[in-house]
């Protein structure tokens, strides 16, 4: 018999089954006995569309408007390691971590991204003092996340203060407008303890648990800074790597090192010297301090769109016909301003020399928490102290923080609240009105692993003033002791305070000239 007759006589006479009743019921196979490689593969998609967190990436784009934060708030993470934006930002809720196991893409995030700079598997400090928190957001005992959540945002009295304020910004702007003698201080001032502070709030989500409430706050404060651009450099780059040289973008906006012809400073020990900086760095103080908020509202914007980078941190390509389009919006309401001032002079003026007065403020406060010699060896030498080979990241926001006047409501006013960096970089989307609690709180916490938090946050503003300049003279100009610098600043603050008001009323002088 020919194999094709055999093969017709088989398709003809189908052999039996032992057990027919194998052909009515399939045969059931267990999960673990299916192969990985049988699963259909998932649609490839670029690590700039994917969330890395914990080691792990998840495409979270179909949560993206289910996000209780917000939409905006999700697409920071977006395309980096967003793990400590992810732990920072949901420190008193486990239901994130839950909403996670759904979106999970894969376990192979790219090593290049990959931030290893903390330790997240072993955090015993965090895990205390965000304990200790929650116990003081939730009263009864018995809260809710969601309502734990809501005491942490602003309270009804933060509320007026901030209402009250934003009335009298409206006045003070209009006076602005139009050419009101002094004007030209108090305004950029006001601006200053209104708008910038309902910015930083806002950007940090800590004004209210309404997404779109927080995103008003923020716009409210852009004329000094582009919200999208603030975000990059302030909430991704400066909370995230505090101090930390080419992770952190505010150590990198005094060096000018390939901009030869900008006055500049170092304000940390792994920053390169320059030799202009021993002989221009006093200048450059004074220089920064009058340019730095023209230099984030407008001058700068259009290196960070052509290099696509904010000092250290990427700008990714969503983001850039927004940051052209506001900044374009802006640039056209200066234009109309200084052109229907009496003439080019005024206007031109008018509007740098605002930006000069809140430049100062904002250079001033911003800086004085974090560049002095605390700050910048603290983490690395109790680390060291305490044979560890990375610390957690709280810790390291402790240690990278320098406090002071905290228990001054005139301080709070005056340095929107900056003068209590410590509990807003371990708490950045609790509202400040909760700071004074929680450092009482979180001080004998920090007691019991080595760190003096109350030492760290019981200076004055003049003190730490002086423990800023000094670390920057020790850095910048080594042939001066920056100890005695520090105290003979202390014993001259009448010097200070004279010169002050002797610029201020310079300034108002000129101002009112018609």
């Amino acid at each position: 018999m020919s194999s094709h007759d055999l093969l017709l006589e088989r398709c003809q006479h189908p052999v039996k089954v032992a057990n027919e009743s194998m052909c009515h019921h399939p045969v059931k196979v267990s999960n673990e006995a299916v192969s990985k490689d049988s699963m259909p593969p998932k649609e490839p998609v670029s690590n700039s569309n994917l969330w890395t967190i914990h080691g792990a990436r998840y495409d979270l784009r179909e949560y993206i408007q289910k996000h209780p934060g917000g939409a905006h708030a999700i697409l920071l993470g977006q395309g980096i390691d967003c793990t400590t934006l992810f732990e920072s930002y949901h420190p008193f809720t486990e239901r994130p971590r839950k909403v996670l196991r759904a979106y999970k893409y894969d376990d192979s995030p790219e090593w290049t991204l990959v931030d290893n700079m903390f330790d997240w598997k072993h955090t015993p400090f965090y895990d205390e003092i965000k304990s200790a928190a929650r116990a003081y957001f939730s009263p009864r005992g018995d809260e809710t996340d969601e309502e734990v959540q809501r005491n942490s945002k602003a309270s009804c009295a933060s509320w007026l203060r901030h209402g009250v304020g934003t009335c009298l910004l409206a006045l003070a702007f209009w006076q602005w407008l139009g050419g009101a003698p002094f004007s030209i201080l108090y305004f950029p001032a006001l601006y200053w303890v209104v708008a910038s502070d309902l910015m930083h709030n806002g950007s940090h989500f800590a004004m209210c648990r309404i997404p779109w409430i927080n995103t008003l706050c923020n716009y409210i404060g852009s004329f000094h800074v582009q919200v999208d651009c603030w975000d990059l450099q302030h909430v991704i780059g400066h909370h995230c790597h505090t101090n930390v040289v080419g992770r952190d973008p505010d150590l990198h906006h005094f060096t000018h090192k390939k901009r030869w012809y900008l006055p500049g400073f170092r304000v940390s020990r792994e920053q390169a010297y320059l030799p202009k900086y021993g002989t221009l760095w006093k200048f450059a103080i004074s220089f920064h301090l009058a340019v730095t908020t023209a230099g984030i509202a407008i001058l700068n914007v259009p290196r960070w769109l052509w290099t696509r980078r904010i000092e250290v941190i990427g700008m990714p390509e969503r983001l850039v016909g927004t940051i052209k389009r506001d900044r374009a919006l802006l640039v056209a309401a200066c234009v109309v301003f200084v052109c229907s001032r009496e003439s080019l002079w005024d206007g031109l003026f008018t509007l740098f020399a605002s930006w000069a007065v809140h430049g100062a403020l904002f250079m001033t406060f911003s800086q004085i928490s974090h560049v002095n010699e605390e700050c910048m060896d603290a983490a690395q030498t109790y680390r060291k102290k305490h044979g560890l080979a990375k610390l957690e990241w709280a810790l390291h926001q402790l240690l990278s923080g320098y406090d002071y006047s905290c228990d001054s409501q005139l301080m709070a006013i005056a340095s929107i609240n900056l003068n209590q960096q410590i509990c807003h970089h371990m708490f950045p989307n609790v509202h400040p009105c909760h700071y004074t609690a929680l450092r009482k709180i979180c001080i004998p916490i920090a007691a019991k692993y080595d760190i003096d938090y109350k030492a760290r946050s019981s200076d004055t503003f003049l003190g730490a003033v002086g423990k800023a300049l000094g670390w920057i003279r020790e850095l910048n100009d080594s042939g001066k002791d920056a100890s005695f610098y520090c105290c003979s600043l202390r014993c001259s603050q009448s010097t200070i305070l004279g010169a002050a008001l002797t610029s201020a009323v310079l300034a108002a002088l000129i101002s009112s000239q018609p």
